[in-house]
C-alpha cells in the first residue's frame, strides 16, 4: 500500500541518520492497525515484520502495540 511504502521510506531515511524522518510509535501502531483490519491473507506476518522493523531501529513496542496483535 501507499501508506506502507511511505513508512518504509521514512524508516530507511531514519536508518541513514535523517532525524527528520524518525517515525513514532504512534505512526507504527497506526500502520499496524491498518494492516490488522485489512483483507490481506498475510496480515499477521506483515504486522510482525513491521514490529521487527520497529525494534531494529530502536523502538520498543508499547501496550498499544501489543493490543493491536
Amino acid at each position: 500500500s501507499r501508506a506502507m511504502a511511505l513508512l518504509d521510506e521514512s524508516i530507511k531515511r531514519y536508518r541513514n541518520r535523517d532525524e527528520n524522518c524518525k517515525p513514532s510509535n504512534a505512526t507504527i501502531n497506526i500502520m499496524a492497525n491498518i494492516i490488522t483490519n485489512s483483507d490481506e491473507s498475510d496480515r499477521e506476518t506483515q504486522v510482525l515484520a513491521l514490529f521487527q522493523s520497529m525494534e531494529d531501529i530502536g523502538f520498543k513496542p508499547d501496550l498499544v502495540s501489543f493490543n493491536i496483535l
